[in-house]
Order: C-alpha cells, then sequence, then structure tokens
C-alpha cells in the first residue's frame, strides 16, 4: 500500500504544486478576481468540454460500452448515497448555513479536481470515464443542487441542463465515438492543445481562493465535519460497493475519484448568487482541497492494492 500510497500522492502533490502557484500569483497581484472570473469562464467553456471531446475521440470496443453504462449508474447512486449521508448528519438552525453544509457533502470538484487527477493518474481512458461520471454530475447540480441552493426559488429547467459545457461536450464526445467520425488533424491538434490546460488552470483557479483565508476562517468545527464526510465518509461507504459489484479497476478509480475529491468549487458561485455566506463557501472548497492532499492518496492507494 506505502507504494500505491506515493504513486498517487505524487500525481496530487504536482497538481498542488499548481495550486501555490494560484496562491503565489495572488498574492503577488498577478491574478485578482476579475481576471479569476474570467479564467474560470474560460476553463469551463473550453478547457473541460476539449479535454472530455478529446476523451471520446477513440476506437472503443463492447467492454468500455457496458462499463460506462455501468459507470454512469453508479455514478447515480452515489449521489443518492451522498444525499442520504447530508440529511442525516447535517444538521443546524440556521437554514442558509445548513444547505450550505449539505450541497459541500453531496457534490465534489469531479470536473475541476476531478479531470485534471484522473488524467494525470488514468491517462485518456480515465477521462473517458470521467466525462461520463461529470455528465451525471451536471444533472444532479444543476437540478437538485440548483433547487437545494435556492430554497426551492429556482424551478427545474431542462434547457439548463442540456446547455452545460459539461452535458454538450459530453454529448458531442458521444456522437464523435459511435459514429467513429475522423477529425481534421487541425481539430484533434486544437483539442490536446486545450486539454492540456485541463490540469494546471483550475488548480490556478483553486489556489486565488485559497489565498482568500483568513486565521478566523479555521475556527468554525462545523466545517470540519462537513469536510470529513465529504473526503471520508462518502467514499469508504462507495470504496466496498465499487469492490463487490466487480466493476473495471479504471472506471472504479474514476468513481472512487470523483466520490473523494473535495467540495465543488461552485458552491462559491451558487452562495454569491443565491446570498448564502459566500466566504463560508470558499473556506469550505479551500480547506477540503488541503486536507485531500492526505485523503485522497490514503483512499486511492488502498483501492491500488486490493484490485
Amino acid at each position: 500500500m506505502a507504494e500505491s500510497f506515493f504513486i498517487v500522492f505524487r500525481q496530487v502533490f504536482i497538481l498542488f504544486i499548481m495550486v501555490v502557484i494560484g496562491i503565489i500569483s495572488a498574492k503577488a497581484k498577478i491574478i485578482d478576481e476579475k481576471s479569476i472570473k474570467s479564467l474560470t469562464n474560460f476553463v469551463l467553456l473550453f478547457v473541460c468540454p476539449a479535454a472530455i471531446i478529446r476523451s471520446f475521440y477513440r476506437k472503443v470496443n463492447s467492454a468500455q460500452l457496458k462499463s460506462l453504462g455501468i459507470v454512469a449508474i453508479v455514478t447515480f447512486v452515489c449521489f443518492l448515497i451522498s444525499i442520504l449521508i447530508a440529511y442525516l448528519f447535517i444538521k443546524d438552525k440556521d437554514k442558509s448555513t445548513e444547505k450550505l453544509y449539505r450541497f459541500a457533502v453531496i457534490f465534489s470538484n469531479a470536473g475541476f479536481m476531478g479531470l485534471p487527477l484522473e488524467q494525470a493518474l488514468l491517462g485518456d481512458e480515465g477521462v473517458f470515464y470521467g466525462a461520463i461520471y461529470l455528465g451525471v454530475f451536471n444533472i444532479f447540480i444543476w437540478t437538485y443542487g440548483l433547487f437545494m441552493m435556492s430554497s426551492g426559488k429556482e424551478r427545474f429547467s431542462v434547457k439548463k441542463i442540456l446547455l452545460n459545457p459539461g452535458v454538450v461536450a459530453v454529448c458531442i464526445g458521444l456522437i464523435l465515438m459511435i459514429s467513429q467520425m475522423k477529425l481534421p488533424e487541425v481539430a484533434v491538434s486544437s483539442l490536446d492543445m486545450l486539454s492540456a490546460m485541463n490540469a494546471p488552470l483550475p488548480m490556478i483557479i483553486i489556489g486565488y481562493y485559497l489565498s482568500l483565508l483568513k486565521k478566523e476562517d479555521f475556527k468554525r468545527w462545523k466545517q470540519y465535519y462537513a469536510i470529513f464526510l465529504r473526503l471520508i465518509v462518502v467514499p469508504v461507504i462507495i470504496l466496498p460497493i465499487l469492490y463487490f459489484i466487480k466493476m473495471d479497476k479504471t472506471a472504479a478509480m474514476v468513481c472512487l475519484i470523483g466520490a473523494g475529491t473535495p467540495v465543488a468549487a461552485i458552491l462559491t458561485m451558487f452562495a454569491a448568487k443565491y446570498d448564502a455566506n459566500e466566504k463560508l463557501g470558499a473556506t469550505l472548497v479551500s480547506i477540503s482541497t488541503i486536507v485531500s492532499l492526505i485523503t485522497l492518496p490514503l483512499i486511492l492507494g488502498f483501492a491500488e492494492t486490493i484490485w
């Protein structure tokens, strides 16, 4: 297990170096709130979708197609488990704070941190399965997540789900994969160049938010409880399920990465939009990212030894 731990830790630490660069850039005023919002939009609209589309642009066999369907079903079950855990164990008199903690337990950073980590650890095949996980993630976050954070004020919107960049990219990728269409070399090279930014840019964005933390942000005990549920309880419950249904190892590792990554970065944006505690949202994202440097290698390292 020690060897597996250090292999995973090395990859996570490489990503963390990008986070440190983001912190330094923020402290040095190289990036600010305005530029980070623009960078976030660029990643969401171009970089992540390019990585997803590129991962689907490949020849696949029947076993891989079957695994895609299994990943989608397992991801759906993972979210139901996370929702159950959040509602059983997160209670707060302040309903605005309660929904922030519950959101933090349910939704991981499957896009910003998950996809780069899958690419680093598992290559294109990891992103291939990760794209399906992210597709289900987007469906949940733009329905259940949006409804919860808006306290029921936002209505269910099929348009928001279907026009989400992640879902659009999965649809394009599936069309390319099923049709086995050949893209021009210039298009493939462009996708490759954009995909190469999928690891560093999201980590730099996370680094910016980490740079905003103050001493007092570390003093709320309940945030550590929510982070414990997100980083330890959820993946530890999901790991034996993945093992006993005998999933393909790469597909299983993708589901485990999705379940074990830190709090979703979009929590901060939702908190700002719906007048919740934006600073608490940013703190949950930031602290959970730091703690995941230990928890992710431990969980993934253990998974490596049993598969």
